[in-house]
């Protein structure tokens, strides 16, 4: 189970939005030792940068009739073990990056009642 204060070796982490937070964030992710990496943007002339700095995956929610959310899961298994938004819209963390966690402790999911 990971923690929740900072990514450990081994875990799976997604990214959405891969502007220069988000590739902040893989540099970051890769550094703590994350084993899968992957970017989320519907920009994919993002994608070459994002894998030069160590995402092992790169997706766009455009090329997906399903939610994305849904896909990491199929993706992943499970669901990636971080979620992190780089993309500026409060509706992207609340409505896709709790939904993917492996395991989202109350106090970070907002869907939590």
């Amino acid at each position: 189970m990971p923690k929740w204060d900072k990514v450990e070796p081994g875990s799976s982490c997604a990214i959405f939005g891969l502007g220069g937070v988000g590739l902040s964030i893989i540099i970051g992710c890769k550094t703590a030792g994350a084993s899968r990496i992957i970017g989320v943007d519907i920009n994919k002339d993002k994608f070459a940068k994002a894998r030069e700095l160590g995402a092992t995956e790169c997706i766009s929610p455009e090329d997906f009739k399903k939610p994305i959310n849904e896909v990491l899961v199929e993706m992943t298994g499970s669901g990636v073990d971080y979620a992190f938004e780089a993309v500026g819209r409060v509706d992207t963390e609340y409505s896709q990056c709790p939904v993917i966690l492996t395991q989202t402790p109350h106090s970070m999911n907002p869907l939590h009642t």
